[in-house]
């Protein structure tokens, strides 16, 4: 019986001991998931983008637009540069920013995101060569272009990169100036054009100047000659810029409207006329206004204790003689009337000059009474007697003020536009075949030129 419980007790609870083994797995099993993807998850650039179709289309679309203005701001700098503006001694460099490019309309305005005065152009002379920097910089990325460049015959500015299957003959400049040389007759063109293919004939008629050669004009057909040709460069302007704001300016100031076309034009301006307030004048007027002044006495019987007056036909006590200047304060000097002030009992009013006056106050008490044996206080009547009683009434007066009134006048505003000449014209020459259609057919001529090569 006693083996049969010892059993009992060794078994246990095997449904409890499941149980909590499978919570603890279950534990286990959470904290490797919430655990384990934070360090083996690789950070990646642009995460935002992974996995994300629109986000990655939206990112090549920007690092392509990136590359378009890369070159475009690359390509006007090459346009930009001409003999006048390039550095002239050698390792000399020349800077300058994207920020600067659009104000001189060499490239259109860029998005927000870029930094234009982090971003730049930079050209170096290195020998007979110029070394160009690219530089830009954006809200999301920066990178560079480096480019040799050089004067070659092929370019169609006045510098390019060399181009490795075209043959490069030497440039000279000289500036746009018409040259006059003799010319020579069909029959010699075509006598030439034998010498040398009659497949490349020109389709052309034009007139051919005469070949100058190194033998006194004359052309041996035993030896080989190289023609000179020349081909005149125009004028290269920057866009306009936006009309300024309106500006005054004299009136004897002329409209400046000139061709688009001509190269000379490099400024426009134009005008209109306002009428508007230009400054004020003094105009004087004159006008009238009260101002009370003594103009008689009236003798009546009256309390000995009170001094009376009669003001505009009113009877009054005061306490101080009201004729007395002692009286009167001045309490105001030079203050602005709208329109003139008329005198009260208590206020008098001098005129200065202009439209300013000096503002006077009776210091004394003054009361209204019905007669002059009226008691107005404690004080007593004292002896009834006669008594002269001053008399003051509301006289007109004129005063003669000045006043500023505003002068209307014509001004005249101005706007204007300006371009600037990215390079003046030119002319290239160089020495090739004679009927070379690659260049006659890119509007090169011939001179009249000839030199023996053998």
């Amino acid at each position: 019986m006693y083996e049969e419980e010892y059993e009992y007790e060794e078994r246990g609870f095997p449904i409890r001991d499941f149980l909590l083994k499978l919570i603890i797995i279950v534990i286990l099993v959470f904290l490797l998931v919430w655990l384990l993807p934070k360090f083996i998850t690789p950070t990646v650039k642009n995460s935002n983008c992974v996995n994300n179709k629109n986000c990655s289309i939206k990112l090549q679309k920007s690092n392509k637009e990136f590359d378009k203005n890369l070159n475009n701001i690359k390509d006007a700098a090459i346009s930009y540069y001409n003999k006048n503006n390039l550095p002239k001694n050698n390792n000399e460099s020349n800077t300058m920013t994207v920020e600067t490019m659009i104000k001189k309309n060499l490239i259109n305005k860029l998005p927000k995101e870029y930094n234009l005065k982090k971003s730049y152009v930079n050209i170096k002379k290195v020998d007979d060569k110029y070394i160009l920097k690219t530089y830009l910089v954006s809200k999301n990325k920066k990178d560079y272009k480096i480019i040799n460049l050089g004067v070659y015959n092929y370019c169609k500015t006045y510098i390019c990169e060399k181009d490795s299957t075209k043959s490069n003959e030497e440039v000279v400049i000289t500036p746009n100036k018409k040259t006059t040389n003799e010319e020579i007759s069909n029959t010699a063109s075509k006598s030439l054009d034998q010498k040398n293919n009659d497949n490349n004939q020109p389709d052309n008629k034009e007139t051919i100047n005469t070949p100058t050669t190194d033998n006194k004009n004359t052309i041996n057909p035993n030896k080989v000659y190289k023609y000179e040709y020349k081909k005149e460069v125009n004028s290269k302007l920057s866009n306009w810029t936006a009309w300024s704001e309106w500006t005054k300016t004299s009136c004897d100031t002329k409209e400046i409207n000139c061709s688009d076309q001509d190269s000379n034009c490099l400024k426009k301006l134009q005008r209109y006329n306002h009428k508007e307030q230009i400054g004020t004048y003094d105009k004087k007027y004159v006008v009238s206004r009260q101002e009370i002044r003594q103009v008689g006495t009236k003798t009546k019987e009256a309390c000995s204790n009170y001094n009376y007056v009669i003001i505009k036909n009113k009877l009054y006590t005061v306490s101080k003689p009201y004729y007395s200047l002692d009286s009167w304060k001045l309490v105001e000097s030079n203050k602005e009337f709208t329109t003139a002030p008329n005198d009260t009992e208590t206020y008098h009013y001098k005129f200065v000059s202009g439209t300013y006056y000096n503002v006077y106050k009776y210091t004394g008490a003054i009361r209204g009474v019905v007669n002059t044996t009226s008691v107005t206080d404690v004080k007593s009547c004292g002896k009834i007697s006669n008594q002269a009683v001053q008399v003051y009434d509301a006289i007109t007066v004129s005063d003669t003020l000045t006043k500023k009134e505003p002068l209307y006048g014509t001004v005249c505003y101005e706007s204007i536009k300006t371009r600037d000449v990215i390079y003046s014209g030119y002319t290239k020459t160089k020495w090739s075949k004679y009927n070379d259609l690659d260049l006659l057919n890119d509007n090169w001529h011939y001179t009249g030129k000839t030199k023996a090569v053998n």
